[in-house]
Formats: structure tokens, C-alpha cells, sequence
């Protein structure tokens, strides 16, 4: 209420302190002001109450550009210069779209080496200066992902396990920011940083472990931010760990670009542990259930002896249990007996199967422990156990888990029921009645 509107009022009230009525109708129509005043100002958000992470991406994607221009895009370009702390310059040139994809090739200026990092929407992967490649690891590829796909404020139940506001604010960018902390489910997290002013995302942090060498904690941060085709983006990131960093400057942006069909090719060298179909293509061809969890494994399950044989033969089964196990876990092989015992009484006649997803250490181990328990249902390939994401989507914390699936490939029961360990035994009682057995 501005000092002009506060002189009027009490020069009117002096005026006329006589008249009561009048009296009464300029106390009323201070009061109904001040009530308004009060009103507008409760209703816009208090920047200093904690929100959460989904109130936060939210609000960060609506000062963007706002979901509709989100739910619009198809995909971007991007070019950087990349000028490091010891004066070395790269250009970084990547595309990405909408069903999180992306290709990015990093390239110092006269030279022809070059790295790059890729993603066909099912696994990552990095191909180093000489050409080879080899998968992501978790972090990598959550890290990669945030960065570069340009839609993962969508997607954040597919990279993280769990999601929490911290309850103090940092400073990050030089900012107050709200810290989101993102467990991933190696345990992994990563920190996510959000403008308690503006709302903008102004980084992230995270603990980067690479064989034989020191952990490092790498921070990349935005800054100068423009708008550009109805989208507010950074023009500048600066990376940092602790052996030094680089400053990195948009010098290109398209939304929408035409991106040509082969550019998320799988390598040959690795196609065999990423697949190169889109998850649920699979079950287009058998025509039959159990579509999501074919498309994740890939083409092919494997039996005790080591023998591949087509995985749309899960296909027919009504019902899929995916058993969670290792030869090292002693609760699992005390468990695994009875399992076993339960598949050859009743799977032929209920029509379901077994699925053993390994987190032994090799494969030789995985096959030694189907053989020693005679294991006579399918496992998913060794080398196909982390590609495939079943772990995400239908893991948990600890093993031996056991996971029932209907013919949609949803839960209908787990071990873990939310958050608690409940065991497999629960599991497998409850399915053995819903089929009439014991």
C-alpha cells in the first residue's frame, strides 16, 4: 500500500470524523484494501520454504520455456567451444531428442581424435581417442544423461531410485540454491542445484571413481542464461574436478533439427550387449506378453549349460517370476532349493517361468550356480544383466528378490513392499495360491 493512498485515507477520515456513516465506510474500505494486499502477496510461492525435487524441475521447466514448449520438442544441436585450465581448446558438436537419444563428440581444433559419448535410449556408451567402445558406467550415464538429454526433468524416475530436498540452501554458481540430492541405485548420487531466486537449474555435483585413480568431485555449472526460440537456456558451463577444468561457450543451438536416422547407431564392437531395437520392438514380433521385459533383454535368455535360445519364448507365459540372486549370497541359496522344487511341480501346468537375474561376479560363477541348484529355467545373459536395466526398474536394495510378474509385465508382487524387506517367501506363497498350489 503506497504512502499517497495512506495520506488520503487519513485526511478523509479526518474530514469527515463527524459523519459516522462515513466514518464507517472508510474504515471498511481500508480494511477490504489491506485484506487484498495481504491476499496477493500469501499467494505467491515463499521461495524460502523447502520444496520438493518434482515442485523444483517443475518450476525450473516452466522458466524455461514452460511445458507446453517442453511436450513440443523433438530434439537440439548444440555447438561449444571448450577452452580448458591449461589453455588446451576443444569444440564439442552433439545432437539429441525426445526419446533420449544423443550423440557427442568432443574434438580438439587440427586434430583428427576425437571421443565420443552416445546413447540409443537403452544403454550409453563412450568411444575413446582410438576408436574404442565400451558402456557407461551407472553414474556416467546418469550424469550423461541429465547434461545432454533435453527433456530428463520428464524423466527423473528413470534415473533415480529416490529424490530429496535438502533442508538448508547452498551456494552453487555463486547463487543461493535449493541442493536436490538423486540416489541411484548403485547408491551413487548425484546433487542437483536449483536457483532459490530465479528457479533456474544451475548445475550439478558428483563423485566420479575410475579404476586406479582417485575419486574425484566434479561440478558443472551455468551460467549467463538467454533466451532462444522460446526456450531460457545457459550459453556458458564451467566443469571442474579436483585436477583442474574447462569453461565451455555456446556458440551454436537449434531445437528441432533434422537428425539423420543412423546418428544412434550402436557400435559393432558392442551391439551385442546394446541392443539396437527400441524397448518393446521385441514383443511386436512375437505378438504375444511379457513385450517390456523381452524388449529389455534383448533377444536372447540363456539356460544352465550356457546355451542362448530366443527370449520370445517368454512370450506365452502368463506369468514371469524374476529371481534376483548370487552364488556368494548364502540367504539366496538357502532359498533357492524350494524355488527350484516349485518350478518343476507347477510351471508346466500353470504356465509360467522363472527368470534368474545374476549378480554373481563373472559368468563362469552365474552357470556354475544353475548347474549346482539344478536351475532348469532361463536366466538373462551375463552380459546383459546391466544394459538391460531390469535391475532398475524391478530391483531393489538387497537379494535374494523375487518379483512376480503378470503378462503386462507389471508388479503385482515384490519383496520389498514399500521400502521393507517382506522376503521371497511371501512372494512365492502369495503366487502359489493365486494358481491353486502349494
Amino acid at each position: 500500500m503506497s504512502f499517497s493512498f495512506v495520506s488520503i485515507v487519513v485526511e478523509t477520515t479526518i474530514r469527515f470524523r463527524r459523519n459516522p456513516m462515513l466514518r464507517i465506510c472508510t474504515v471498511l474500505f481500508t480494511l477490504v484494501l489491506t485484506t487484498v494486499a495481504w491476499a496477493q502477496a500469501s499467494s505467491a510461492p515463499d521461495r524460502r520454504v523447502r520444496q520438493s525435487p518434482e515442485q523444483l524441475i517443475q518450476r525450473w521447466m516452466e522458466v524455461s520455456g514452460g511445458s507446453s514448449a517442453y511436450d513440443a520438442m523433438t530434439g537440439r544441436s548444440r555447438t561449444w567451444m571448450l577452452t580448458f585450465s591449461n589453455g588446451g581448446e576443444a569444440t564439442i558438436n552433439g545432437v539429441a531428442d525426445a526419446k533420449g537419444r544423443y550423440f557427442v563428440m568432443t574434438q580438439a581444433p587440427l586434430k583428427e581424435k576425437k571421443m565420443i559419448e552416445a546413447s540409443n535410449g537403452q544403454g550409453a556408451w563412450l568411444i575413446n581417442e582410438k576408436g574404442q567402445a565400451k558402456l557407461m558406467t551407472e553414474t556416467q550415464q546418469a550424469v550423461t544423461d541429465i547434461v545432454e538429454d533435453p527433456l530428463w526433468g520428464k524423466k527423473t524416475d528413470k534415473i533415480f531410485k529416490r529424490m530429496a530436498t535438502s533442508a538448508s540452501k547452498q551456494q552453487f554458481g555463486g547463487e543461493l540454491c535449493w541442493q536436490v540430492i538423486g540416489l541411484l541405485p548403485n547408491r551413487n548420487r548425484i546433487e542437483l542445484f536449483f536457483s532459490v531466486e530465479s528457479g533456474q537449474w544451475k548445475g550439478l555435483e558428483y563423485l566420479r571413481k575410475r579404476p586406479g585413480r582417485e575419486t574425484t568431485r566434479n561440478q558443472i555449472a551455468f551460467s549467463d542464461f538467454r533466451e532462444q526460440d522460446g526456450f531460457t537456456v545457459p550459453f556458458t558451463f564451467d566443469a571442474t574436478d579436483d585436477n583442474g577444468g574447462a569453461t565451455g561457450k555456446l556458440t551454436k543451438l537449434e531445437f528441432n533439427p533434422e537428425i539423420p536416422a543412423d546418428t544412434f547407431n550402436v557400435p559393432d564392437s558392442i551391439r551385442s550387449i546394446v541392443p539396437a531395437e527400441p524397448v518393446g520392438a521385441a514383443s511386436k514380433a512375437t505378438g504375444g506378453a511379457h513385450g517390456k521385459l523381452i524388449g529389455m533383454i534383448g533377444s536372447e535368455v540363456v539356460d544352465k549349460n550356457g546355451r542362448r535360445v530366443s527370449s520370445s519364448a517368454l512370450g506365452s507365459k502368463d506369468n514371469v517370476l524374476l529371481y534376483f540372486s548370487a552364488s556368494w549370497c548364502p540367504p539366496c541359496k538357502r532359498f533357492t532349493p524350494g524355488l527350484v522344487e516349485f518350478f518343476n511341480k507347477n510351471a508346466e501346468d500353470k504356465n509360467f517361468t522363472i527368470v534368474f537375474v545374476s549378480s554373481d561376479r563373472s559368468q563362469d560363477a552365474m552357470l556354475k550356480y544353475m548347474k549346482d541348484y539344478n536351475m532348469d529355467f532361463w536366466a538373462v545373459p551375463f552380459d546383459r544383466v546391466n544394459p538391460s536395466g531390469i535391475k532398475t526398474v524391478y530391483g531393489d536394495r538387497g537379494i535374494p528378490n523375487l518379483v512376480w510378474l503378470n503378462a503386462a509385465d507389471e508388479a503385482v508382487a515384490k519383496s520389498y513392499v514399500n521400502g521393507s524387506y517382506v522376503g521371497p517367501n511371501k512372494v512365492l506363497s502369495d503366487f502359489g495360491q493365486s494358481m491353486g498350489v502349494n
